[in-house]
């Protein structure tokens, strides 16, 4: 988008200190808010108990969707991930703006996911590692809020149209590359 011209802000949660993380070409446009998200990487890393962490890694997204409400009510397209646009979306839709809030995807529909997960564990005969219904509810109600859906893969996509979503709110972007067309044929042993 920033190559093209139609940036207007990018709003990250994505720690500083990630040799991945550095987009010095966006210049005034990188938003950056990663102190929770920091704080979050430490406390995985120190080993502090699950629910602390999650509430670390909450409280970084709340704070990326508040954030992002001042560059995405300016802006004609919003696009978040999952968990970090909710809150701005619905404050888009109260005020009728006229953004387009599209929500990225990466995995499948939670419940389609949760499903998976659930035969899983059963077929190993493991439990305790499926989302919390509240979890689920809450990326329930993000989906159905979102304008559209961004979806990785057709896969994505599918699982969303087998819960009901119409195939017109879901985009699909696929991840990956395209097989380049001098592909090397097979490598050959030397001798």
């Amino acid at each position: 988008m920033h190559r093209v011209g139609v940036l207007h802000a990018f709003v990250t949660g994505v720690s500083r200190f990630n040799p991945g993380a550095r987009v010095e070409e966006l210049k005034g446009r990188l938003k950056r808010h990663d102190v929770l998200q920091n704080a979050y990487l430490i406390a995985r890393r120190i080993g502090a108990p699950d629910r602390v962490a999650g509430e670390l890694a909450a409280m970084s997204q709340r704070r990326l969707d508040t954030k992002s409400f001042e560059w995405a009510s300016n802006s004609s397209v919003f696009i978040y991930y999952r968990g970090c646009g909710q809150e701005t979306t619905r404050r888009l839709h109260r005020e009728r703006s006229e953004t387009l809030c599209v929500m990225e995807e990466v995995n499948c529909h939670i419940e389609w996911q949760t499903g998976i997960l659930a035969e899983e564990c059963r077929r190993i005969g493991i439990s305790g590692v499926l989302p919390s219904q509240a979890y689920r509810d809450k990326l329930v109600e993000a989906y159905n809020e979102a304008d559209l859906i961004l979806c990785p893969s057709r896969f994505v996509a599918k699982s969303f149209e087998a819960k009901g979503f119409a195939p017109a709110k879901l985009l699909v972007n696929n991840f990956g590359l395209s097989a380049p067309t001098n592909a090397p044929s097979k490598a050959t042993a030397k001798d």
